[in-house]
């Protein structure tokens, strides 16, 4: 990794001569951070672990949202992704989950999918695209008002990550292909990667960490903030669930370079990839703001196989800080923060291991979609004779077939209404809506303004399962410790902290829902909303900025 460092610490020397000390009416470059299914609880949690340079630094000198929200139901990253840069929720941009149930095609598809691109930089997998999102966001907006002067980048380990982060006429969103261990983006950006890029790639700095060995920060009897290193709440990777994990050795169990993504280094490939970025695009260097989106996902994937109890996870938080405080001294020597706006905030929150829950004596329970879709069917088999009704369950959501609903003429809305009345008193079930009724008026508070804010007519189903806390949706094909989709706080609470350029200093404790970044942001660059935004700006952080 010594390689890595030597290349961003000589640029970084090269650049520092250059960088900004006034502070510009506007910033020249935003920087958003975004990490996966980071809980605003972890601030708290593993706060006397952090160094004095990274969250702290953005807490203590920024503008921390100390009750931000997600606002909506079935909350999950890809559509975490898509409010974020757009200022609404699925009920406007359309994008309810990564992967939904598409009545026309009965095929289910993608959230960036998009057979008209191909991959640039691998052989492997496929294009990707924003053509599902259907909103503008406040990149685009920014593009627009500079007649595409001001340059727009992402940067994540997934490729809907990067491609919802920064809408559809960004310059380029970049992904990690774990065949190749490369940087990678779709021909709807580029037709090839830029030198700089391929240059990157072709130091193998994959492959460097993938001889690595993950131990602790500090010694692991200081990882008091969470519960101990063998414990039977985990997964763990390639059946081995404590201290020290050697990935040379680890690594003939996995495919390629997926194994990567379950540890911290994957965060610090992704800094160090985003680094080089900024650096090698000139972001920030002239009057035109620029963007750099950088979306970090280890914490999700190893929270997908330790749990958020565990000591795994809290390292990984910990090694994450220092990546945070390198990504904010190189933005200060590359441009000057007093021109920098940086916010931090993540995609969802993340859910408790069931099995701890209930072995501290909190109801839980899973609810089998599959077996509820079969005698739903039967059910209304015996009411309306014998076809089958249902098309599948996706994403929280149940799907009737129209197209047997039409030919039996009876009205969806009826249907659904009868479908509904089975789950009443069904244990876990907490409510059932059917989403017809969701067309029938506006919601401002509860539990059907969240359903609401989810449902976007012609992709979600026609029931919505709303399950108890503590209950989880058995997940077929894949097992996460802390993957739920609820509605409840552990999913919707999450940081948020605006740092840099002329941010005060200050703690806002009133509720700020999620759709308000975007809003803020765009205020901030005094650039037209997004086209379909329903937050409204966070006053506090405007206050004074002119």
């Amino acid at each position: 990794m010594k390689k890595s460092v030597i290349v961003i610490a000589i640029l970084l020397a090269t650049f520092s001569l250059f960088s900004q000390n006034s502070t510009n009416q506007k910033p020249t470059l935003v920087v958003g951070i975004v990490i996966e299914q980071m809980r605003y609880d972890y601030l708290v949690r593993y706060w006397d672990k952090f160094s004095e340079h990274g969250f702290k630094k953005l807490v203590n000198q920024g503008t921390f949202c100390k009750n931000a929200h997600y606002d909506y139901l079935n909350i999950n990253s890809a559509s975490g992704y898509a409010t974020i840069s757009s200022g609404c929720y699925p009920a406007q941009h359309g994008v309810i989950d990564k992967k939904w149930y598409d009545r026309l095609t009965r095929k289910e598809v993608s959230c960036v999918e998009d057979e008209t691109t191909f991959p640039i930089g691998t052989k492997f997998g496929k294009g990707a695209s924003p053509k599902r999102l259907s909103t503008t966001t406040w990149t685009d907006q920014l593009r627009i008002s500079t007649y595409k002067m001001s340059k727009v980048y992402s940067v994540g380990f997934n490729d809907y990550a990067s491609v919802l982060s920064v809408g559809k006429i960004a310059n380029t969103g970049f992904w990690f292909d774990e065949n190749t261990g490369n940087w990678v983006t779709s021909s709807y950006y580029v037709d090839s990667l830029e030198i700089w890029t391929q240059t990157f790639n072709d130091r193998k700095f994959a492959d460097i960490y993938m001889q690595k060995t993950w131990n602790t920060t500090f010694p692991i009897s200081k990882y008091t903030e969470s519960l101990s290193d063998e414990t039977n709440y985990e997964i763990g990777l390639g059946g081995q669930n404590t201290f020290p994990y050697d990935l040379d050795a680890l690594k003939k169990k996995f495919n390629n370079y997926s194994l990567l993504k379950f540890t911290p280094f994957a965060n610090t490939l992704t800094k160090d990839f985003a680094i080089n970025l900024l650096m090698n695009e000139y972001l920030g260097r002239d009057s035109y703001t620029d963007v750099l989106m950088i979306n970090f996902a280890a914490t999700t994937y190893i929270s997908d196989v330790f749990g958020i109890q565990s000591v795994e996870l809290q390292d990984a938080y910990i090694k994450l800080d220092k990546d945070i405080a390198h990504l904010i001294s190189a933005l200060d020597e590359f441009v000057g923060m007093n021109n920098v706006v940086v916010f931090v905030t993540s995609d969802r929150g993340a859910c408790d291991n069931i099995q701890w829950l209930k072995d501290i004596n909190i109801q839980v329970g899973e609810f089998n979609a599959k077996r509820t879709i079969v005698m739903l069917n039967s059910y209304l088999r015996a009411i309306y004779g014998m076809s089958n009704w249902v098309d599948g369950y996706y994403g929280n959501h149940i799907y009737l077939d129209h197209f047997e609903i039409d030919k039996a003429k009876v009205s969806v809305d009826e249907m659904q209404t009868k479908a509904a009345q089975l789950f009443a008193g069904l244990t876990g079930v907490s409510t059932i809506i059917p989403t017809n009724s969701l067309l029938k008026g506006t919601y401002s508070t509860g539990i059907m303004k969240k359903a609401q804010n989810s449902y976007f007519q012609s992709r979600s189903g026609d029931l919505a399962i709303v399950l108890d806390y503590g209950w989880r949706f058995q997940n077929d094909g894949k097992i996460s410790l802390s993957e739920c989709s609820s509605g409840y706080n552990e999913n919707t609470h999450v940081p948020l902290i605006f740092y840099g350029w002329k941010i005060p200093h200050q703690e806002i404790y009133r509720f700020i829902s999620l759709d308000a970044l975007a809003v803020t942001l765009s205020f901030i660059l005094d650039i037209s909303l997004p086209n379909k935004a329903t937050g409204e700006p966070i006053e506090e952080v405007l206050r004074n900025l002119n």
